[in-house]
């Protein structure tokens, strides 16, 4: 991140997103127990089959960022009940929020229904019963990326769990996934391959993948996106709901009170409304403890900076 010019910053925003769905892991761990990196590896795994439909870069990079931020609004879903699990009868709302969420990020292209319908199925029985022409590429290739992570913990990189990834999609083709995407996936995503990646780290196979891309944007436009992380951050407990905005504003009153210049100014925005990004990693069964924390549990606490 650089200042090049008034109100203009050079971000490499997927390296930003990439880096921050380390937060969304954490929350989507809790609640219904992926792995970590889970974002990462869905993006990855979405890029390496959107490369054989030979997507354009900036569709590969539109189609990356959607799909590790695939599950963002996790959180506000579960705000509303936090006993409901994933109860089948409005686990859609994490979908179209999710869509809403991302409406002002800056993608290159149109991504309507990219995280909406990242969870239909090709026979019909998904969240909101879409047919496959009425479902988009991308999020069809989400959903199968996203599925095979969950059920098969992709990052267990082995010639046994390769055999139950086969297993998988050849018990789901033609019911949730649709028979040519599969065979687009297992063009690439064949045992050797797959082998291949024992060891690696998800952050230097998805930069191979997806270069990082430095462009310019307006202050605003950063604002907008750091703004739905904070919202993300806030709704991770009842007790913080605007807190990340509050301290936000306020670290930029008085940044312009005592005379930085604007660039600082966004940067301490910034910083403010991330600020407790980190309390994404701590349960819930801390945050909202209802008796005072044992000396560990504080301990423990404070380790989200």
């Amino acid at each position: 991140m650089k200042d090049v010019g008034e109100n203009i910053m050079e971000i490499d925003m997927n390296g930003v997103i990439f880096a921050l769905s380390y937060a969304l892991d954490k929350v989507e761990s809790e609640l219904i127990g992926v792995s970590v990196d889970h974002a990462k590896w869905v993006a990855y795994m979405s890029v390496l089959t959107g490369k054989t439909y030979d997507m354009s870069f900036e569709q590969l990079s539109d189609l990356a960022s959607c799909a590790a931020m695939h599950d963002n609004a996790l959180t506000q879903y579960n705000a509303g009940g936090r006993d409901r699990g994933l109860d089948p009868s409005v686990f859609g709302l994490h979908c179209t929020i999710g869509q809403d969420n991302i409406a002002d990020f800056p993608f290159y292209g149109d991504v309507d229904g990219f995280i909406t319908y990242h969870h239909e199925n090709v026979d019909g029985t998904g969240l909101f019963h879409k047919r496959d022409d009425e479902v988009p590429l991308a999020a069809k290739i989400i959903h199968l990326a996203d599925m095979v992570d969950v059920t098969c913990n992709v990052k267990d990189v082995s010639a046994g769990n390769y055999k139950s990834i086969l297993n998988y999609l050849n018990s789901n083709t033609g019911l949730m996934f649709p028979r040519e995407l599969v065979h687009h996936f297992l063009t690439k995503f064949t045992e050797d391959f797959y082998l291949s990646l024992k060891g690696r780290s998800i952050n230097d196979l998805l930069s191979e993948e997806l270069p990082h891309n430095l462009r310019e944007y307006p202050f605003d436009q950063i604002r907008k996106v750091m703004n739905v992380f904070g919202q993300i951050v806030d709704y991770k407990s009842s007790f913080t709901r605007s807190h990340s905005f509050s301290v936000a504003e306020k670290v930029t009153k008085m940044a312009r009170f005592y005379g930085y210049d604007e660039s600082t100014v966004e940067r301490m925005y910034i910083a403010g409304v991330l600020h407790d990004i980190g309390k994404m990693a701590v349960s819930n069964d801390i945050l909202e403890k209802p008796a005072k924390l044992s000396e560990t549990e504080f301990a423990y606490m404070q380790t989200h900076a």
